[in-house]
């Protein structure tokens, strides 16, 4: 659904994308911040709150929300990578102990050889 929504949005103006990032931000809060901040209150359903997407937001203010909603519907480009991809990015740069985790998307870091250090 996005991707078909940021067809369009990625051609209208800032202000126009920002008045559909609020009410995309509201949404956002109400079907799943907002549900969350309660389940995980309530004892036995702190790990059914876990599966609730989006729930990085309840932890920053509401503004942080629209903002991504805003970068999410005007940025021109957007690409999506899996694990595997990342992983294989650090290994085709011959990085020693990488390591890829899952934050709201692939973090990946590695370490160059310690050969490729001295030879500068």
């Amino acid at each position: 659904m996005v991707k078909a929504a940021r067809k369009i949005t990625t051609r209208l103006s800032h202000r126009a994308v920002y008045a559909l990032a609020f009410p995309a931000a509201v949404a956002a809060f109400g079907l799943f911040v907002w549900p969350y901040r309660l389940l995980k209150r309530i004892p036995g359903l702190k790990s059914w709150a876990e599966k609730i997407p989006m729930k990085q937001y309840a932890n920053f203010p509401f503004r942080v929300c629209v903002n991504d909603q805003l970068d999410r519907f005007s940025a021109p480009i957007e690409n999506r990578y899996t694990r595997q991809q990342v992983a294989d990015w650090l290994n085709r740069a011959k990085l020693e102990s990488t390591r890829v985790n899952a934050a709201y998307g692939w973090v990946g870091s590695g370490r160059k050889p310690a050969t490729a250090v001295m030879a500068r």
